[in-house]
């Protein structure tokens, strides 16, 4: 399959009364790629990500869809959630809401029972994602005594155990403090140079994410307006602040060296960006 992710001409809208979310998305996504989908709030960010666990069109009956949504093979249209569950995961901003059990292994233990996995597989894989992660200190703690940073971490990994295809993870660290920021995107690049699951991470902050993503998107009143590279979208730093995204300094720094030609591309952080200097003095 070339694509795991196909999107066609996406509409959507939550009932008759109400304006279309999605405007005509069209998306695809390669198998193991790594996405970032950019945009300001109400842009149709997380509507888009609900489509692609085909939580829409289901949960809302009145809503009306157009175009077609082709996951891992699977038409939205014609596939429950809960069908696709083992092989799409979604993690909210809001971790602890997404805690069911009182512990963090009884948690990560019923995401798997809720696929079927037979007792002795579940705790093999348990096992394992709790060690690659470094997670075994936090087996035993409730949820009310994890930090925020820590919460997140033990959601993703519970998709993780499940082995799914494609990770979609909604503003993860919208709620965190920068300690907690840097958990949670240290995790998530662990998890994607070690299991090569295909993500889409919805951000409004792209200095959270730029060394993490092979790709950006930036979606504005329910369409894709813009695609590229993270160093491509550095050099529209102007234009992306004034739609509500959040840029590194890096790119009004080292933009006019770049424009000027005094360095070949736009740097992903300080570091390089002093690095492309000296090659050149």
């Amino acid at each position: 399959m070339e694509y795991i992710v196909e999107v066609s001409d996406l509409w959507w809208r939550y009932s008759p009364e109400t304006d279309w979310v999605l405007r005509g998305v069209n998306l695809r996504i390669r198998e193991g790629e790594s996405v970032a989908l950019l945009g300001p709030t109400g842009a149709g960010k997380t509507t888009l990500l609900l489509t692609l666990q085909a939580i829409l069109p289901h949960a809302f009956p009145n809503g009306t869809m157009k175009g077609e949504v082709i996951v891992d093979g699977a038409n939205v249209k014609t596939t429950t959630s809960s069908k696709l569950a083992g092989r799409v995961g979604l993690v909210f901003e809001d971790a602890e809401s997404q805690f069911i059990f009182p512990t963090v292994d009884d948690d990560l233990r019923f995401t798997l029972q809720n696929l079927g996995i037979p007792p002795e597989e579940a705790e093999r894989r348990l096992s394992v994602i709790l060690k690659q992660f470094g997670l075994e200190g936090l087996t035993g703690r409730t949820a009310g005594e994890l930090s925020g940073g820590q919460k997140q971490r033990v959601a993703i990994a519970g998709l993780l155990a499940a082995q799914p295809k494609i990770l979609l993870l909604d503003e993860p660290t919208a709620e965190l403090d920068p300690l907690g920021k840097s958990e949670v995107m240290t995790f998530v690049k662990k998890m994607k140079d070690e299991t090569g699951t295909t993500l889409l991470i919805v951000e409004q902050d792209i200095e959270d994410i730029v060394t993490l993503v092979d790709r950006m998107l930036l979606m504005v009143e329910g369409k894709i307006i813009m695609e590229g590279t993270p160093r491509e979208f550095l050099m529209h730093g102007e234009e992306l602040h004034r739609l509500g995204v959040c840029v590194p300094e890096i790119a009004d720094i080292f933009k006019p060296y770049v424009e000027k030609g005094i360095i070949d591309m736009m740097p992903l952080t300080v570091d390089e960006g002093i690095e492309l200097l000296k090659r050149r003095v």
